[in-house]
């Protein structure tokens, strides 16, 4: 958007490593709070603090337009109250529905966050664009005249793109043996993501390396397996190597969406193990994403599949990179974009109070 020359800021909690630096028409403003929840749930819920907030309404009143990015944070909530105060339009992103956590407890806090606060932000914001037909299906029911979209991520492919270095060429620099499958996971290291999965693939599957790029409260070198490479949190320029090395990106998370790390490494020309619910979120490579199942639970035999048709996933991972340069160019995805800011700044400004009584 910056490039396009669109004035942004950009709010998002200030963690190690993950906010980029600012340049033209992009001003970073890091948020200061509490993530607690997180290491001790896997749920990444980060709580601002005051001063972080005020710097935000500053923000919110110097803007046109407010976009949200998932409407189970609190920080989306703030930025929409501040927008429907001084009767800015707000476009919400939203990329997760359920999360179906272990554990009746977190199953249920989960359900009622998305009531309290997912199902409030998509009735408060003005267009929603939703990143796979899964999640937009799963909200389908909510009541809201706001303007609906799905728009996949957009992936860099002038980052994101196969290797022109031979493979064993970058293999042998990468530290994997040519000859041994390599599996690659990344993400947080938390259940959702199926790390438990992760751990039994790895103890049933020796002949493989298992390789880890992020970081959480699960450390798979704590499992004590001698076919575990804990690689940590990669920034975007280093991770890409890692997608090009290996044989297969496997992703046994569920409630995501189309997650982006399948787009990212599917650009690089390396197939993608998902569950099933993720394989069906994005219709036009559903046929080129291996299935894990619904929930996962037919991942260790998928595994065991992958591993004995290293044929079939270098083939498979050919036409993921065509696919990928055909559908999640950033262009594109910025296009859309733009359209509706175009759209919505031109719209009259509807205060929730006038909506109600228009639907009444």
């Amino acid at each position: 958007m910056a490039n396009r020359g669109i004035a942004m800021t950009w709010a998002a909690t200030d963690l190690p490593g993950e906010l980029p630096a600012g340049g033209p028409n992009l001003e970073i403003l890091p948020m200061q709070g509490w993530n607690g929840l997180e290491e001790r749930t896997g749920l990444p819920f980060p709580l601002w603090g005051a001063r972080s907030l005020r710097r935000l309404r500053r923000a919110v009143d110097d803007a046109d337009l407010v976009h949200v990015h998932d409407g189970l944070y609190l920080g989306s909530h703030w930025a929409t109250k501040y927008a429907r105060s001084t009767r800015e339009p707000v476009l919400l992103t939203q990329h997760i529905g359920e999360i179906p956590f272990p554990g009746f407890a977190r199953r249920t806090a989960m359900k009622i966050a998305n009531l309290a606060l997912t199902r409030r932000q998509i009735r408060r914001s003005d267009a929603i664009v939703f990143v796979s037909s899964s999640v937009e299906e799963f909200f389908r029911g909510v009541p809201s005249r706001a303007r609906r979209a799905v728009i996949a991520n957009g992936v860099d492919l002038s980052v994101f793109q196969p290797s022109v270095e031979g493979r064993n060429e970058l293999r042998r620099r990468l530290g994997i043996d040519v000859d041994r499958p390599a599996f690659l996971f990344v993400g947080r290291f938390v259940d959702k993501k199926g790390l438990p999965l992760l751990r039994r693939a790895a103890e049933d599957f020796p002949q493989v390396l298992w390789l880890f790029a992020g970081r959480g409260p699960i450390d798979p070198r704590q499992w004590g397996l001698s076919n575990v490479r804990v690689l940590g949190f990669l920034p975007e320029a280093d991770i890409v190597s890692w997608y090009r090395g290996c044989d297969l990106t496997v992703l046994p998370s569920i409630g995501e969406g189309f997650p982006l790390v399948v787009q990212e490494s599917m650009a690089c020309g390396t197939p993608c193990l998902v569950a099933e619910e993720t394989r069906l979120a994005c219709p036009p490579v559903s046929d080129i994403l291996l299935s894990a199942g619904f929930r996962a639970k037919n991942f260790l035999a998928a595994c065991a599949e992958a591993v004995s048709s290293p044929e079939r996933l270098r083939a498979l991972g050919v036409r993921a990179a065509q696919a990928a340069k055909r559908i999640w160019s950033w262009e594109i995805c910025l296009d859309r974009y733009l359209e509706i800011y175009r759209d919505l700044s031109a719209r009259p400004f509807i205060s929730e109070r006038e909506e109600r009584a228009s639907r009444q």
